[in-house]
Parts: C-alpha cells; sequence; structure tokens
C-alpha cells in the first residue's frame, strides 16, 4: 500500500490480497468518501493506517503523527484498492455512519498503542491513573468520537434511547471493546458488551435490565469458558439500586446474525428488538 503524490492530489493504493483488502472491497464503492486515522509510524515512510477500526499498512510520505485522520474518495477498487486525497466532511455531515467510522479509529489507533505494553490496571479510576500523556491523548480522541456517535443518535431519532461507551477499564487485556445500553422502559433496560478476549475471541454478553436484576447470555467464537465473563458487563453497566442480581443464561456459539459487529445494530433499528 502506498502514497503517490501526483500534481496536487495523493492517491492511496493497494493490492487488496489481505483479508483486510477483501473486507475494504465488500465495504465500499467508488466515489465513497472514507476516513483512517494514522494508527503507528514506521520507519521507510511506513504507517499502519485504521479504515473501518481495521489497520491497513501503508506507504505515506512524511505521514502525519498518530490519531491524525485522513479522509479520501475511492476512485478504484480493482484491480489496485485507490484513494484519492479528499477535504474532510464534519461530522454532521457524515452522520451516524461516520461517526461509527471515527470510533472504530480512534479506538484502533488507542489499542494498538497498548500493544507491547504492560497490561494496565482494572477499574475506572486506577485505569485512567495509570495512563501515560500519549495514552491520555488517544484514549480523550476515542471519547470525542463516542460523544459524536451519541449526538448523532439523539439527533436522528429522539425517541431511541441507545448510548454507546467506551469501557476499556472493565478487561485491560481485552480488545475490540465497546458497550451499547438503552434506558429503562418502564423498568426495564437493555444492554450489551462487545469485546474480543483469548481464548474466547470475540465476545457479546446481551443482557435485559431490570434492577437489580440483569439477565444475560454470552455469545462466543469459543464459548466454552466465555459464561465465566458475564460479571463484565455488571461492572460496565452502574446499578441503579445498589448491585445488580446476576442471572447469566450461559454461553453459546456466537449466531450469525451477531457476526456484523455490535455497532452495526445503531445504524438499523434491530437494537430496539435485542433478544438474549
Amino acid at each position: 500500500m502506498r502514497i503517490r503524490n501526483s500534481g496536487k492530489t495523493s492517491a492511496f493504493s493497494s493490492s487488496g490480497s489481505s483479508e483486510r483488502g477483501l473486507g475494504f472491497r465488500r465495504r465500499h464503492r467508488v466515489g465513497d468518501h472514507v476516513q483512517g486515522r494514522v494508527i503507528r509510524v514506521e520507519p521507510g515512510d511506513m504507517a499502519w493506517v485504521a479504515f473501518d477500526g481495521e489497520p491497513l499498512l501503508t506507504n505515506i510520505p512524511n505521514c502525519p503523527p498518530p490519531g491524525s485522520v485522513l479522509s479520501f474518495q475511492v476512485l478504484q477498487l480493482h484491480p489496485e484498492i485507490t484513494l484519492k486525497s479528499a477535504p474532510r466532511q464534519n461530522g454532521q455531515g457524515r452522520g451516524l455512519s461516520g461517526g461509527v467510522q471515527d470510533f472504530y479509529a480512534a479506538r484502533a489507533a488507542y489499542e494498538a498503542e497498548l500493544d507491547g505494553r504492560d497490561t494496565l490496571p482494572a477499574g475506572r479510576d486506577a485505569y485512567h491513573a495509570a495512563l501515560d500523556p500519549l495514552l491520555a491523548k488517544l484514549l480523550e480522541q476515542v471519547e470525542s468520537a463516542v460523544d459524536e456517535v451519541n449526538a448523532n443518535l439523539a439527533s436522528a431519532s429522539p425517541s431511541r434511547t441507545e448510548r454507546l461507551s467506551y469501557v476499556p477499564w472493565i478487561a485491560p487485556d481485552a480488545r475490540e471493546t465497546e458497550l451499547v445500553t438503552a434506558l429503562p422502559d418502564e423498568g426495564l433496560g437493555r444492554a450489551v458488551l462487545g469485546l474480543r478476549l483469548p481464548p474466547c475471541g470475540a465476545v457479546q454478553i446481551r443482557a435485559m435490565l431490570r434492577p437489580p436484576l440483569l439477565r444475560c447470555r454470552v455469545y462466543a467464537e469459543h464459548p466454552e469458558i466465555a459464561a465465566r465473563l458475564a460479571p463484565l458487563l455488571a461492572r460496565a453497566v452502574p446499578c441503579p439500586t445498589g448491585e445488580w442480581n446476576l442471572e447469566c443464561h450461559g454461553a453459546e456459539l456466537m449466531p450469525k446474525r451477531h457476526r456484523g459487529g455490535l455497532l452495526a445494530e445503531l445504524l438499523s433499528p434491530l437494537f430496539a428488538s435485542l433478544s438474549i
């Protein structure tokens, strides 16, 4: 993958031979505007850039620092993926879908910086106290993207109560953490915690909330021991009456309908009919 300078424009080019390149082709069409966030700068004018939360290795002369957002328009998908530099659209213009992409990219940049470091302590206060300035800045960018998603949710449909949160402190060794909650309706609420954690792989803990009862089921790529992760959701969602009475209905293989990613549900009304 490389950046080619041509006059006043630049093009991002990829052979698309990797699984991620195939995924990019499935998600995008020629003419689409896409954004990537710089995750890590490597020697030799190379850099990892996250598109839709997936890091792609690119050749970018004079690459901006990690956390920078790059905007492109898709010029072609075959035989190479070629993107032309484009002005960044603001969050309101891009709507909920663009906000979700920003969240994926910011989260990928933050979690990439965590890799290779000692695991941070669990618990909100201890976790934040252990952040160095770089991690604190990258986490602030994730939280800003979360705010953008929630603002778009509220403006798109005031009747929908789903809200996104990023709660890495509940399981600091996990990745791709995301929490979506819906406020109680007549005492009944809903929550889904998504994360990726060895040896269970991708995990979703889906719950109905009727304080103080939290009734959940765990879905995982490898569900053999995944039921033990159920308390993570109880830690992530405050109980308005004190402590949750956790009732876990076991762990199952993640069904196909959940494999598109938790945040895909924010782009549709499916979350309103969540079942566990």
